[in-house]
């Protein structure tokens, strides 16, 4: 005689799992509801427009959970700072080639680029003053300003002060080798200049329009 919850005698297992389902009613394919939703969504993703709708979905639920994310990553950052600004610190002790090899690299492509226009630091801090002695990009007025290349060297960006900007450290980082136009893309389309520096910033519009294209 076949077994309870058994098809005459037959082993059965979950489609999405493979575990045991024989202690499940008889027409039961799957071992409970995640597995039945498992299958559902791989079903559902076999075929473009499946693909379409699920991409939508992802954006729809990223938008809507993007502040909460954005609040949560900003307070883990701050709470690993200090734990991660020791880590960088003995990882530079420990690797002194290594962090000699990048800066090499890093002058190499400041100063031995087609574009390469001397400059000095009176020239760089008069630039400064002109935009107020903010980041362009965030409106702050940190302690030290650090230079941006609007068009990065990685991308064969010049290092003049046609191709420089003023900005604060974070925002630095943020935009990294990316272009005005692919880092503004990343922020949801936000104008990647402060109002504060578009407005004292006329003759640097022609460079940053030229980046994005």
């Amino acid at each position: 005689m076949p077994t309870p919850g058994s098809a005459w005698g037959l082993a059965r297992h979950c489609e999405s799992c493979g575990s045991s389902i024989e202690h499940k009613r008889v027409d039961a394919r799957f071992c409970d509801r995640q597995c039945k939703a498992k299958a559902s969504h791989l079903r559902l993703r076999a075929t473009p427009e499946g693909k379409a709708a699920e991409r939508e979905r992802n954006k729809a639920r990223y938008g809507h959970e993007k502040p909460r994310r954005q609040e949560y990553a900003r307070a883990a950052y701050w709470r690993e700072h200090e734990a991660a600004l020791e880590r960088a610190r003995a990882y530079r002790h420990e690797n002194p080639d290594r962090r000699r090899s990048a800066h090499d690299r890093r002058r190499a492509r400041m100063l031995e680029n087609p574009g390469y226009v001397p400059f000095t630091r009176a020239e760089w801090e008069r630039t400064c003053d002109r935009l107020g002695r903010r980041c362009v990009y965030c409106g702050d007025k940190p302690d030290l300003l650090v230079m941006d290349h609007v068009v990065p060297l990685a991308k064969g960006g010049r290092h003049a002060l046609s191709n420089l900007l003023p900005a604060c450290w974070t925002c630095n980082s943020s935009k990294g080798s990316l272009l005005l136009s692919e880092w503004r893309y990343r922020r949801g389309g936000d104008s990647p200049l402060h109002p504060s520096a578009q407005k004292s910033a006329e003759g640097l519009k022609p460079l940053a329009s030229t980046s994005a294209r």
